[in-house]
C-alpha cells in the first residue's frame, strides 16, 4: 500500500517514534482502510495553467 514509504521518515526522524511503534500504527491503518464502514472523502484541488503563446 505504500504507507511505510510514506510515513517512516515523518513518523521515525522528525516525530522520533521507533519502528515497532511506527509498525503497530501502520497495522492499525491497514486495517481501518479494509473497513468498508468507513467512508472517507477528501478536497482535491487542481490547478493548471498554460504558457501564452508569445
Amino acid at each position: 500500500s505504500g504507507l511505510e514509504g510514506l510515513s517512516s521518515a515523518v513518523y521515525t526522524r522528525v516525530l522520533g517514534w521507533t519502528k515497532e511503534e511506527l509498525d503497530v500504527l501502520l497495522a492499525k491503518v491497514r486495517r481501518e482502510m479494509k473497513d468498508r464502514t468507513i467512508h472517507s472523502y477528501w478536497p482535491i484541488y487542481v490547478v493548471y495553467g498554460q504558457k501564452p503563446e508569445k
